[in-house]
């Protein structure tokens, strides 16, 4: 997912520092510092959060059943 970093980190738990998942919370205020530092210079900040679906419950074969009509309702 990608987005507003407000948006997106929001539902973060964890961050991924040099290949190492942490927890979030311990980074949260230097990244939202990093984030209003690029803000006032000027620049677009996004946010890039990637999930692990359980392979149990989402195989590849056979396919799962993906609602593409109402998936984003969250």
């Amino acid at each position: 997912m990608k987005g507003a970093p407000e948006r997106i980190l929001s539902r973060c738990s964890k961050i991924l520092i040099d290949g190492e998942e942490k927890p979030f919370a311990d980074y949260a205020d230097r990244v939202k510092y990093a984030n209003d530092s690029f803000g006032k210079m000027g620049e677009r900040v996004l946010a890039f959060a990637r999930f692990q679906l359980n392979p149990d419950e989402y195989s590849k074969s056979p396919a799962y059943p993906f609602d593409i009509k109402n998936w984003k309702k969250w």
